[in-house]
């Protein structure tokens, strides 16, 4: 529990000064513990609780019930579509576009907006993942509130550990998701 109490504290406190940071001189099996299992598990744990809340919210009629957008529920009906696309096409082509360029700046004075900006960015993206009314989009913060810890999360294993790590994290927090919607649809 020390180690995961300390991986946390690590990643807080890049969050919150993104410049200061010691980039991991780890064996490869190492990396892959951290990120794959300690940095997995406060992903999974901290963006599905920051999901339930949500749900939660809509559950209460605290704020209006979100719905998942056509393409998202189509490629949700056909279970091998949806574990190549958010397992592995997903991770890689998301992690290209927001986070491969990061390591590239680290040492610029201005890398600490550029990370909270592919975060921002990141997040952002994910509203195209729900059929948004009008009324709404004053809940897009709240909406992507997961998808945005992602992005803070993703961006602090890139820079620390490596482009492959934030992909690999990024696979293992989409699967355990998909994987619990399958379970839910299987039993439901």
């Amino acid at each position: 529990m020390s180690k995961l109490r300390f991986l946390l504290q690590d990643f807080i406190s890049f969050v919150k000064h993104p410049s200061n940071l010691i980039r991991t001189e780890n064996k490869i099996n190492q990396n892959i513990i951290e990120v794959g299992i300690y940095y997995g598990i406060i992903t999974v744990v901290i963006g599905a609780s920051l999901g339930l809340f949500r749900y939660f919210l809509e559950e209460f009629s605290v704020i209006e019930s979100v719905e998942l957008s056509k393409s998202v529920k189509d490629m949700m009906s056909n279970i091998s579509l949806m574990f190549l696309l958010t397992i592995v096409v997903a991770p890689i082509l998301e992690e290209s576009i927001f986070r491969g360029f990061l390591g590239s700046f680290i040492h610029k004075n201005y890398f600490k907006w550029l990370y909270y900006l592919s975060a921002l960015l990141f997040g952002l993206v994910h509203t195209s993942n729900y059929e948004l009314t009008e009324s709404q989009n004053l809940l897009i913060p709240l909406i992507i509130l997961p998808q945005l810890f992602l992005g803070f999360i993703l961006g602090f294993v890139r820079n620390k550990y490596g482009f492959f790590y934030c992909v690999l994290l990024h696979a293992i927090y989409n699967g355990c998701l998909v994987s619990i919607y399958t379970i839910g649809e299987i039993f439901s």
